[in-house]
């Protein structure tokens, strides 16, 4: 059974025990029901022991000694890894501080490392925050280039290959499923439940109220879509400014503000509502918009990396940039496009997905560091033989072990000999001197055309 260590780096709001959907457990689940353990760690900075739970079979999640700096976190050690026997790394925070240490550590003791980004560069509101992370951003880079990079979204994947750095493919994040309530009932008796107007046309905005989720939109977006009534989840450094503003406009009467509710509870919620709203134009992926568009509820949101991967404009929703746009859009959305929406979850952004691609990663040879060759078999009586051991003398056989350098890369598009990287030619060539023959057909994949044909 393979183990799997998802490590966070992050320690702000979301992510945190209780406040949010975790997708580092998300994953976790995903793996664990594809046959294999998953470790997830947390940091705690001022822990001085580790802290574990084991809520399900196959799944352990550590709180870990760590050392807070700002949003981020180091882990104190990495010995957890060892202890675990850990295979491989899934490394999900973007761009943290710790990855060169926790890369170091993977090489050094043969554990693969691979990572899944959806941001490289910071956009803090601070210029100095921006320019002191786009440096570290430097350190990380070299060690993305070495090891499988994947991106959440085409956008992050235009931006590593830019970077000089290849990209392995796209990686989308997924939804947890697992934590999603039952809403058996239809939408007019959850209305009726949640004292919400059985006729009213209503949308949800589910998220901070800070800044870079652009809330303060909400109010220029009612008074632009009159027929319409607002639940708005969420809190953050905004939430005064936006009730005073609500306030200001007269627009207190037609939404709701709810500054926090357990996540079982916002699914009811979703279910309640015609519309979700996202105004991010920087949104990394949106759990609430997975979360809302899983329900059946339409999406409206501003063209950002992940509603544009999302989204199927028009067909599971519908992308905007100005608040006039979203505005107008709200009145487009219909039942259709909901079930639509539902429906593109669950064929393309369940974390099962996610945890499938990986797992590739783990029985092929493309990103090993050293690939090895089997050149012998040393027998019991200190004899060595190159003929495969056969009956009991196998029992006791010991391998000799040969090793030549991996490759670091993807080679499945690969149809010619000669495009294969260096060290992948070197390869073959080392088989073909062990077994005296000359190698004419390499297969690089799984599908049917997946082979190289040499002349």
């Amino acid at each position: 059974m393979k183990t799997i260590v998802i490590p966070q780096f992050y320690r702000g709001p979301s992510g945190q025990k209780g406040l949010y959907n975790r997708q580092e457990v998300g994953l976790a689940r995903a793996f664990a029901a594809l046959g294999c353990r998953a470790v997830v760690l947390y940091p705690e900075p001022g822990a001085k022991a580790p802290r574990i739970e084991t809520p399900e079979p196959n799944i352990k999640i550590c709180y870990m000694p760590a050392v807070a700096f700002g949003v981020q976190a180091f882990y104190k050690s990495w010995q957890i890894l060892l202890d675990e026997h850990a295979d491989a790394v899934h490394v999900m925070g973007d761009n943290s501080l710790g990855v060169p240490g926790l890369y170091r550590f993977c090489q050094k003791h043969g554990i693969l490392f691979y990572s899944q980004l959806g941001a490289l560069k910071s956009t803090s509101n601070h210029a100095a925050v921006r320019r002191v992370m786009d440096l570290l951003l430097r350190r990380n880079l070299a060690v993305y280039r070495k090891t499988p990079t994947y991106a959440k979204t085409p956008a992050v994947a235009a931006e590593l290959e830019s970077l000089g750095v290849p990209c392995a493919g796209l990686m989308p994040v997924g939804l947890d499923t697992a934590i999603i309530p039952s809403i058996p009932n239809n939408r007019t008796e959850i209305r009726r439940a949640l004292k919400i107007d059985e006729h009213a046309r209503v949308f949800i905005f589910v998220g901070r109220l800070d800044p870079y989720k652009q809330p303060l939109d909400l109010v220029p977006l009612l008074q632009a879509a009159p027929d319409w009534y607002a639940i708005i989840i969420g809190r953050g450094s905004l939430g005064d400014e936006l009730t005073r503003r609500l306030t200001d406009a007269d627009l207190l009467d037609r939404c709701r503000l709810i500054p926090q509710l357990p996540n079982e509870q916002v699914h009811v919620y979703y279910h309640a509502c015609d519309a979700f709203v996202n105004l991010n134009p920087n949104e990394i992926f949106g759990m609430s918009l997975l979360e809302a568009m899983y329900a059946g509820c339409p999406p409206v949101a501003r063209h950002a990396p992940g509603p544009d991967l999302i989204i199927e404009n028009g067909i599971s929703g519908l992308l905007c940039g100005t608040v006039p746009e979203l505005a107008a859009a709200l009145d487009k959305t219909t039942a259709a496009m909901g079930h639509a929406a539902q429906s593109r979850v669950n064929e393309n952004f369940l974390w099962q997905n996610s945890a499938e691609l990986a797992l590739t990663l783990l029985d092929v040879l493309d990103y090993m560091e050293e690939v090895p060759i089997v050149t012998a078999y040393k027998l019991t009586d200190g004899s060595t033989t190159t003929r495969f051991p056969m009956g009991k003398t196998l029992d006791d056989a010991q391998p000799v072990v040969e090793t030549v350098p991996g490759w670091h890369c993807d080679i499945t598009g690969v149809r010619r000999f000669e495009d294969l990287p260096q060290a992948a030619q070197d390869y073959v060539t080392r088989l073909e001197e062990l077994v005296g023959c000359k190698i004419k057909y390499i297969s690089v994949g799984p599908e049917r055309d997946a082979c190289i044909v040499r002349a």
